[in-house]
């Protein structure tokens, strides 16, 4: 941002003068102005995402850049801003950006809470840096989250720490417990009870609980041995005041540490806690005993009634304890004063009663007078009511006819009589309402009576007779439905007799599941429906017997239980064809004999189905091998690359670690030993072995090495060539040791039989040249030629032929090698290779030193053995080497096993095997077997395919569930 100061002074201006100003000449300040507000609020807006996300400092570091943001922004809220927007708008350009000065408003109340923040973020700030513990920390977050709650920052920062903090409290509370610690325990609880953000789970406030509790029951425990001494000790000395301070502890103390009531800290005091529990009651019933005293004694000195003090005493004598004597003798005196007084209040009460008497006796005599005919009538409606209670209408009648009229025209009197007429006519209705429907019964009869209608009549029935009428017709309505139901239960029983036996033909067929579900469900639903047809009433009489559709209920449990078995073989079914389908997916076929054998109803049908899933590891393994064994690795193994033998070594091992030796596995023993010598052909670090010959090739003794032989016959090696000078004079530099430094020497030319580059050099050249093309030649025809090369050249002349020692080296060296890397070469050449390490060669001499006449013997002598090995034994070990490479070649004859079909019981038992795939042509069938018990699996024919058709042979084979093959090749 730019300054702004010129803009807002030509605004100004521009607002200081008269009229509407002309567009042209303030359309740049008009830009320029909207310019300044869109960066502004630009700034503003990076502010406000960093506030929102409490990044208060870095919001306030923001605003601060030069130019200072709040500054801008008050340069261009200048005073006359709606002014300036009116004019703009007026002349017809976009008005500038509406000021984020609600955004500067979040700003300064972010500098107003970071400054009172200031001094617990510094506090924060030097806690993390000394990596304070997170319990401090987390009580300097919360007072920052408190005065700065609006800040999201701090509330996540703080429910980080504090799922941190519950991690650390979980682990420091084993630590605390293993060493006993309860105040620290204590102190986690407070921690714990303090406030959070998180929901503090109620797992870990438990623990915490719990081994407070296990503390306190502890050092409850040990307070109470303590305690329990001293409470023995005042028992003892019969010290009650004492013994009550005890008590009181340990009361406390038995509760923290719960003791059951066979505790041995409970049973060693209990006959003085008994002492001290009477001693403790009988103190306070005495206790009590004297607070009544002084009730009484208060109840004496006021004046109490009788009636009071009678209270008061007998709650005194409860106690059964004696009262004090002067208080006794008060109680007397005070009961006998108010007898006293008593006595003359009836003597005046009795007077003042005989004068009332005689008045009373005057208006006794009026009253008697006036209520004789009131009784008189109370006596007939008594009369009357009592005959009406007991429905005898008609007599209540008589008994008011004869009354005097006087006592009939009174209205108690009138009003009974006129209830009674209102019975009387009730009663006549009801009973001609009862005739009637008793003759409707009648003569509806028996079959289908109506019984709505002899309900209502029984309920009319009120009269002996009528009732009488009733049970006549309901002892001839019974005798009708008993011979009606002799009848029915004997249709009942033929049909049920019908149905048990198609329920039997049906369980026949269900043994051979000649029979679909559908047939057995329809058979048990017309049972059913047969069954809740003759249920319950009839007419209000029972269809057939209970006892008789009691025995339905068999069947349909019986045809139930068939369903289920038809139902389970159909699935079982659905799951063997299903089976049949994941032929080819090991695991998921053996999932499924899993879940057959889960469905089997059978515990011998399980029991086979359980073998045949235990072999599944050896079927594995088998096919493992197999798959292996039929790799093209093995049909051309003499040029596999050392890599590749060294993985199937590995492949192999691998195998037999995982799955054990299978029977198939032997096939692989024959190309062991060969794949281990090419694996040889390659060290640990990927480097040919055969480089190791060509280091010795290298040799300053072997390479570049040139040689000068006198007519002594002395050989001198020299590591530069001879100078020869005029044809006369010959110079060289020779070598009088393995190790030592070159010496001159000059000779005639006349007396040198051969100088010039050594033979063991041109050998070199040559060998190097094979080992060059042993891709090409193969590793045992390479070794065989250098070791031909090498014998080769002992039938030379003197002086083209290298010191038979250093040929006896490198021929060791180079046997050695080819037969670490061919079984082959190391078989045929193993007694070539002994007559070359045999021990009576002492070859360890200075070869290089021409005077050495040693040297010399022991050369010839090496000379005649490599001549023999030569003529005799080389060519034998080649084609030896030659015949065991050919039986290598040939291709290894696995028998690959084509799994097309199991074995299976059919419904009805017999043994069957399921194909997935037919065969195209006539095959055997085999199955993956042990030979013997605990041996491995092996292919063992079971049946073969004619035509399209499997055919067990060998039942003795037949596993339920196990898989079948042919084979592919």
């Amino acid at each position: 941002m730019t300054s702004n100061t010129n803009t807002i002074n030509d605004i100004q201006d521009i607002l200081a003068g008269s009229g509407m100003p002309d567009p042209d000449l303030i359309r740049d300040v008009v830009v320029e102005y909207s310019e300044a507000c869109a960066e502004v609020n630009s700034q503003l807006l990076k502010i406000g995402e960093l506030l929102n996300k409490g990044l208060y400092s870095d919001a306030i570091q923001l605003s601060e850049e030069t130019p200072n943001t709040l500054d801008v922004l008050a340069e261009l809220e200048f005073n006359r801003l709606l002014d300036w927007k009116h004019i703009v708008g007026l002349v017809g350009f976009d008005l500038p950006p509406t000021l984020r000065t609600d955004i500067a408003e979040q700003l300064e109340e972010a500098y107003a809470t970071q400054m009172s923040l200031e001094g617990l973020l510094k506090k924060h700030r030097l806690l993390a840096l000394s990596r304070a513990p997170l319990k401090a920390r987390i009580k300097i977050l919360q007072l920052i989250l408190k005065k700065d709650s609006a800040n999201p920052i701090w509330s996540t920062d703080l429910q980080t720490w504090e799922k941190e903090r519950l991690h650390q409290i979980s682990s420091e509370l084993k630590i605390h417990v293993r060493k006993k610690s309860f105040s620290e325990i204590d102190a986690l609880d407070q921690e714990l009870n303090g406030p959070w953000v998180i929901r503090v789970s109620r797992d870990i406030r438990d623990q915490v609980t719990n081994a407070q509790r296990k503390f306190q029951q502890e050092t409850a425990r040990t307070e109470l041995a303590s305690v329990n001494t001293l409470i023995l000790e005042a028992f003892n000395e019969f010290d009650f005041v004492n013994a009550a301070l005890f008590y009181q502890q340990w009361q406390v103390l038995a509760n923290n540490a719960q003791l059951q009531p066979n505790d041995r800290l409970k049973t060693e005091v209990q006959d003085a806690l008994a002492w001290i529990e009477e001693e403790i009651a009988d103190s306070e019933k005495q206790q009590q005993f004297q607070s009544k005293l002084s009730i009484l004694e208060r109840a004496l000195d006021r004046g109490a009634s009788q009636t009071e003090l009678d209270s008061i005493h007998y709650q005194v004598n409860q106690f059964q304890m004696n009262v004090p004597d002067h208080l006794s003798v008060r109680l007397t005196d005070y009961q006998h004063t108010l007898a006293v007084s008593r006595r003359r209040k009836f003597i005046l009460v009795s007077g003042s009663i005989g004068a009332l008497l005689i008045i009373v006796a005057v208006l006794l005599f009026q009253y008697i007078d006036r209520t004789n005919t009131q009784n008189q009538i109370t006596s007939a409606v008594t009369d009357l009511v009592r005959l009406r209670q007991k429905d005898e209408i008609e007599s209540a009648l008589r008994l008011y006819e004869s009354l005097p009229a006087s006592i009939q025209a009174a209205s108690p009197v009138t009003a009974e009589k006129e209830q009674l007429e209102s019975l009387r006519a009730k009663e006549q209705a009801r009973a001609l309402s009862f005739e009637e429907s008793i003759q409707q019964v009648e003569s509806h009869g028996y079959e289908n009576p109506l019984t709505d209608i002899l309900d209502h009549a029984e309920e009319l029935a009120e009269t002996n007779s009528e009732k009488r009428q009733i049970a006549d017709f309901q002892s001839r309505l019974k005798e009708f439905r008993q011979n009606a139901l002799v009848m029915r239960n004997e249709d009942f029983l033929s049909k049920l007799e019908t149905y048990r036996a198609q329920v039997l033909a049906a369980e026949q067929k269900v043994k051979t599941y000649s029979i679909s579900p559908t047939e057995v469900q329809q058979l048990g639903a017309d049972i059913l429906a047969w069954q809740k047809l003759h249920k319950g009433f009839q007419n209000g009489s029972v269809i057939v017997s209970l006892n008789l559709l009691e025995q339905v209920t068999p069947l349909t449990l019986r045809l139930k239980s068939l369903g289920t078995q038809l139902k389970d073989y159909d699935r079982q079914q659905a799951v063997v064809k299903e089976t049949t389908q994941k032929i080819g997916d090991l695991n998921s076929f053996y999932f499924s004999l899993e879940s057959l054998a889960k469905q089997s109803p059978s515990s011998d049908e399980k029991l086979k189905l359980g073998r045949t899933i235990r072999e599944k590891d050896g079927v594995h393994a088998y096919q493992e091998w197999e798959s292996f064994l039929s790799l093209e690795d093995f049909n051309q193994i003499t040029t596999l690359l050392p890599i590749r033998a060294k993985q199937l070594i590995n492949q192999a091992s691998a195998l037999s670690t995982q799955n054990g030796n299978v029977e198939i596995s032997v096939l692989f023993d024959k190309y062991q030993a060969p794949l281990e010598a090419i694996s040889n052909r390659i060290d640990a670090f990927n480097k040919a072995t055969k480089e190791d010959v060509k280091v010795l090739l290298h040799d300053p003794l072997v390479e570049d090495v040139w040689l000068v032989v006198d007519k002594s016959d002395r050989y001198y090696y020299c590591p530069t060539a001879p100078t020869v000078i005029d044809d006369e004079i010959i110079t060289f530099n020779f070598l009088p040791e393995a190790n030592g430094d070159p010496i001159e020497k000059k000779s005639y030319v006349k007396d040198i039989k051969y100088h010039g580059i050594s033979p063991q050099s041109e050998l070199a050249d040559r060998l190097i040249k094979h080992l060059q093309n042993l891709d090409m030649l193969g590793w045992e025809r390479c070794f065989y030629l250098m070791t031909q090369e090498i014998l080769d050249e002992q039938a030379l002349s003197e002086g083209n032929r290298t010191n038979p020692i250093l040929s006896l080296l490198l021929l060791r060296r180079v046997v050695s090698i080819g037969r670490s890397g061919s079984h082959a070469f190391h078989q045929a050449f193993e007694k070539f290779d002994e007559k070359i390490q045999d021990s009576d060669l002492e070859i360890a001499v200075d070869w290089v030193n021409p005077e050495n006449n040693e040297a010399i013997a022991i050369a010839n002598k090496v000379r005649m053995v490599l001549n023999d090995l030569k003529s005799n034994q080389l060519d034998d070990s080649g084609n030896h080497a030659a015949e065991l490479l050919k039986n290598y070649s040939q291709p290894l004859e696995v028998d690959k096993l084509d799994w097309i079909g199991w074995l299976w019981k059919d419904k009805t038992g017999t043994d069957q095997i399921l194909l997935k795939s037919v065969p195209s042509k006539d095959s055997k069938l085999f199955v993956l077997a042990p030979t013997a018990t605990g041996s491995a699996l092996a292919p063992r024919e079971i049946g073969k395919v004619n035509s399209g058709t499997p055919v067990i042979l060998d039942h003795t084979l037949f596993q339920h569930g196990r898989p079948v093959f042919v084979i592919a090749n």
